[in-house]
């Protein structure tokens, strides 16, 4: 005599509250996906029509800060006008990494020609550095006084301007820098 197949053992009832088990698990990710994208639109509704608006990526300042209608367009325009600058900065950052890797790649110790390199990378970094900074100041010199001191904290903190990571409050309060190397 055979023994019986795990086949013949699963009754049709079986097999169907196995279906319902699957259809249950089914609606119940469908429930939970729809519940998701629900939320997430209404949640992400304003900061979506903030970005329609025109100047939307500089709409968050605006909200942010309380910014004036005349504020406002004068961050808008200090940011316009900073663009190509920022733009030409990271074209020439990208073209002095490019020439490093290449020679990096090209051998197996450091040469003269990679220290200079080096130091030229170092130098269009600190020149992007130096500009970025000086337009955060000026953006922040747009608003109100403690409002451009909340932007410049938030900004220096975003950015690789300061390797320091203080807080512009820190460093008006009196905070000591660690400076390497004679400093």
């Amino acid at each position: 005599m055979s023994s019986p197949s795990i086949h013949s053992l699963t009754t049709h009832a079986d097999r169907i509250q196995v279906r319902r088990l699957w259809m249950l698990m089914a609606l119940g990710l469908a429930a939970g996906l729809v519940a998701f994208s629900l939320t997430y639109w209404a949640q992400t509704r304003s900061t979506r029509s903030l970005l329609r608006a025109p100047e939307g990526e500089l709409a968050w300042l605006r909200h942010e800060f309380g910014l004036s209608e005349a504020q406002f367009a004068r961050v808008s325009a200090l940011h316009n006008a900073y663009r190509p600058t920022c733009g030409e900065l990271c074209r020439r950052i990208g073209e002095q990494n490019r020439k490093l890797q290449e020679a990096v790649l090209s051998t197996n110790r450091v040469t003269p020609e990679i220290e200079r390199l080096v130091a030229e990378t170092g130098r269009v970094r600190d020149e992007c550095r130096a500009a970025m900074l000086k337009h955060l100041y000026e953006v922040a010199s747009a608003m109100p006084p403690d409002a451009g001191r909340r932007y410049l904290d938030l900004m220096l903190q975003a950015t690789c301007v300061v390797d320091d990571p203080r807080t512009v409050d820190a460093v008006h309060a009196g905070g000591q820098a660690h400076v390497h190397g004679g400093g």
